[in-house]
């Protein structure tokens, strides 16, 4: 009976640790300078880069 009880205090154990453990990204500077942003932000950004080339290579010629 006092095996069975130090079997099962040890899987616990292990579980807790799993469970428990620091985490692996737990840098806050990387945290903060990581930033990640929206899909559509980005289009919105690529758009208004197109539309800036195509406007200004067209008033050049003048």
């Amino acid at each position: 009976m006092h095996r069975d009880w130090k079997i099962r205090r040890a899987a616990d154990e292990k579980v807790r640790l799993r469970h428990f453990r620091e985490e692996k990204n737990a840098d806050e500077e990387s945290l903060a300078r990581f930033r990640q942003k929206p899909y559509a932000l980005v289009y919105a950004e690529k758009l208004r880069e197109l539309k800036e080339k195509s406007n200004g290579s067209t008033g050049q010629g003048t």
